[in-house]
């Protein structure tokens, strides 16, 4: 999927942001302990960014358990909607 580069970046973030990876987009129970983390933590909103089929259950999953908080906005970002192979030429 990442032909010759990892998606990960050996940079550091940047000042104020801090990262943390939980998500793993093949184990169910992960979305599950994930979902609950973040919506006990009742954040003001929650991007969820879409990039490839495989990770539609486990983001919509994530989202589904989020939202019963009723606190959190949930935002889709969604990449590539339309695939480029399949996009007319303008």
């Amino acid at each position: 999927m990442f032909p010759g580069k990892e998606q990960y970046t050996s940079a550091p973030a940047p000042a104020g942001l801090h990262i943390h990876r939980s998500v793993h987009s093949l184990n169910p129970l992960n979305w599950r302990k994930t979902g609950l983390e973040i919506r006990r933590q009742k954040p003001d909103m929650v991007i969820v960014a879409f990039w490839i089929p495989l990770m539609a259950m486990s983001l919509g999953s994530l989202a589904r358990l989020i939202r019963k908080n009723g606190h959190s906005r949930i935002v889709g970002l969604v990449h590539n909607l339309i695939p480029m192979r399949s996009a007319p030429a303008i």
